[in-house]
């Protein structure tokens, strides 16, 4: 596992013991062929038919504007379905800071939840009313 990978194993096992999907419906490190590019999604999980994708970061300061996060996960999930597809921000940092509001308002433009530090121990909860009743309208 590289640096990262253990917060896209923790709400995969967090989903998983939720019961809100199985291992076939909740995949990490999923990898995807696009023509002759691969792309990797952090988390994927699939219930009742709908595809949620998750980037998952756990560095300092995942905000910065310059890491494009929020874009290359909309980039994406583009790919697999536009606005049918449900996006998912997840950190281990907490939501404070100079760079979170501009960050939040970026995500809104990408239609993204975020989930943050204080978020954490909610996850299975959070993903599965996203996957339930997302934020966002999936048209």
């Amino acid at each position: 596992m590289g640096t990262g990978d253990w917060l896209e194993f923790y709400v995969w096992n967090e989903i998983i013991n939720a019961g809100l999907a199985d291992e076939r419906h909740c995949q990490w490190g999923c990898h995807v062929l696009d023509g002759n590019i691969e792309r990797e999604f952090d988390l994927a999980l699939i219930y009742k038919a709908q595809l949620i994708v998750a980037e998952c970061k756990a560095e300092y300061n995942p905000f910065k504007a310059e890491k494009q996060y929020l874009h290359k996960l909309a980039a994406k999930a583009n790919v697999l379905g536009g606005s049918y597809v449900g996006k998912v921000f997840i950190t281990n940092q907490p939501g404070t800071g100079d760079s979170i509001k501009s960050f939040r308002e970026q995500a809104e433009q990408y239609q993204i939840l975020i989930v943050t530090k204080e978020q954490l121990p909610d996850i299975a909860r959070i993903m599965e009313q996203e996957a339930k009743n997302p934020k966002y309208r999936r048209i």
